[in-house]
């Protein structure tokens, strides 16, 4: 019995090194440059990583987040049927006054990307709410009747 205990032990350890050594790694890439009339487009682009292309929050880095992605199709049904917009919005801007809809600091604070991608701009605040306000449109349209 107790040999089998020195056998195991080892080779416990080795499955959980093993397990530890194939993690997902996180690479941060430049923000690209997509229309801010596209909600869609850009959902891809920013979104789609960590949530998926269905908004359900299985999409490949999903598992390199220290929580599971929002399951963004449910975002209605869990504030009785109705599309909490406006928090959306502010969750991708980054602004923490509001509640966070994602409820944990892993997603990116998409307003600032948003307006340090055109800063020297007089117009990047205001496209950086045009884009805010088209991908909050098009996670609406993700969810689940």
């Amino acid at each position: 019995m107790t040999s089998r205990l020195i056998l195991i032990g080892p080779l416990l350890l080795l499955v959980a090194v093993m397990c530890a050594a194939q993690q997902v790694k996180i690479t941060y890439q430049p923000i690209k440059d997509v229309s801010p009339a596209s909600g869609e487009e850009m959902y891809v682009a920013y979104c789609a990583a960590c949530h998926g292309m269905d908004g359900k929050g299985a999409g490949p880095a999903a598992s390199a987040s220290k929580a599971t992605p929002k399951d963004l199709t449910r975002l209605a049904s869990s504030n009785g049927g109705k599309f909490p917009s406006l928090r959306v919005c502010y969750s991708i801007l980054g602004d923490t006054r509001m509640a966070r809809v994602h409820g944990n600091n892993d997603m990116p604070a998409w307003g600032s990307l948003f307006s340090s991608r055109y800063w020297w701009r007089t117009t990047a605040k205001a496209e950086a709410w045009m884009r805010a306000a088209s991908l909050t449109d098009y996670v609406g349209s993700l969810q689940k009747k």
